[in-house]
């Protein structure tokens, strides 16, 4: 019982379980929001898309937005609440999300 906790934990570090058993919300609103049509976005059926950077691993990185902003999140939340406002010529849509929905989206990239 014990090794079976143990190598739940190391699982769980690694990010292999959080991607398993992160927020249906999270995935329900990715899908909704059709943001696999131009991210990865691990654990989200059918997001594949090229046009944007992977989703993998987005809180591991220094930066974003192409270099342009520290990451941490408050500038995740601006970012994803109207790109255009941080970068004019951005692919990026706005997508209508909520202060709610942001902040569900930043603790499932925590885990993916």
């Amino acid at each position: 019982m014990v090794s079976i906790a143990l190598v739940l934990l190391v699982l769980s570090m690694e990010g292999v379980i959080g991607s398993a058993i992160a927020s249906p919300e999270a995935k329900a609103l990715l899908q909704a929001k059709a943001c696999g049509a131009c991210h990865v976005i691990p654990g989200v059926e059918g997001a594949y898309g090229k046009a944007g950077p992977s989703l993998k691993g987005l809180h591991e990185r220094k930066r974003i937005v192409g270099d342009v902003l520290e990451n941490n999140p408050k500038n995740l939340k601006a970012w994803l609440k109207n790109p255009k406002s941080i970068k004019t010529g951005t692919m990026m849509p706005n997508t209508g999300l909520t202060d709610e929905e942001v902040e569900i989206l930043i603790l499932y990239f925590d885990t993916i």
